[in-house]
């Protein structure tokens, strides 16, 4: 049983960080989600644009 339970506090610590997180999802949460994503778009949108440029160089 001690060793149920060692295996559950690693568990127990991650429920305690995913509170933490979803009280930080209320607040920071979000906003980081949301930079991730813009990072990414944003990381799409200049291997499209470099892609566009090396193609228009090579037509050229």
């Amino acid at each position: 049983m001690a060793e149920q339970i060692t295996v559950i506090n690693p568990q127990v610590t991650t429920t305690t960080t995913d509170p933490t997180d979803s009280a930080t999802t209320s607040s920071s949460g979000p906003s980081t989600d949301m930079y991730i994503a813009i990072a990414i778009v944003a990381g799409t949108i200049c291997v499209i644009v470099v892609c566009i440029m090396y193609c228009a160089e090579k037509i050229t």
